[in-house]
């Protein structure tokens, strides 16, 4: 069944603006009302199951999995999976992101899986810095500045990471 609507969920909300807010009645409404789904994309691909992860929103994350078992994997247009969500967002906790990420794996989200940009989400927890004064010179103290630089990349969510080397999901070892 196509979305009857256009994810309007009264002045200035639509279905990804409620899953973003953890408005779990209003996304279930709509998903039961209008015919759309846990991976109704909006303009940008962007998903309720991107928002829950994104956001940390366990619950609803929950739900929107129970109801499509299979978008764990749900691509946004530009390549991004929840994981690759989760793995931008980093103004979350460790004991926020490690239970969504939990769910997301149980429901068989693949890790390994490349974005447009051709990044894995655990490569997206690392920025080249292109600073040059910011790599320290040979013999320059030691190897690590105070911002966690090292050889010119930089750890911008260490969070994700962390959860991710505890569930024993890493980076593969170059051949």
């Amino acid at each position: 069944m196509a979305p009857t609507g256009d994810g309007s969920a009264g002045p200035g909300e639509n279905l990804w603006i409620a899953a973003s807010d953890n408005d779990i009645e209003r996304v279930r409404a709509l998903m039961d009302s209008e015919g759309f789904t846990p991976t109704s994309a909006d303009d940008t691909g962007y998903t309720p199951v991107h928002a829950a992860a994104a956001y940390a929103h366990l619950d609803l994350l929950t739900e929107l999995l129970q109801r499509d078992g299979n978008a764990a994997n749900v691509r946004a247009s530009d390549g991004d999976t929840p994981l690759h969500r989760m793995a931008d967002a980093d103004d979350l906790a460790e004991d926020q992101i490690r239970p969504v990420v939990e769910l997301l794996l149980r429901h068989r989200a693949d890790p390994t899986l490349r974005n447009e940009e051709n990044k894995t989400c655990l490569e997206m927890c690392f920025e080249l810095n292109e600073d040059e004064d910011a790599i320290p010179e040979e013999g320059e103290g030691d190897d690590e500045d105070d911002d966690g630089m090292q050889c010119g990349i930089q750890v911008v969510n260490s969070s994700f990471l962390t959860v991710m080397q505890d569930l024993g999901i890493t980076l593969p070892q170059p051949e």
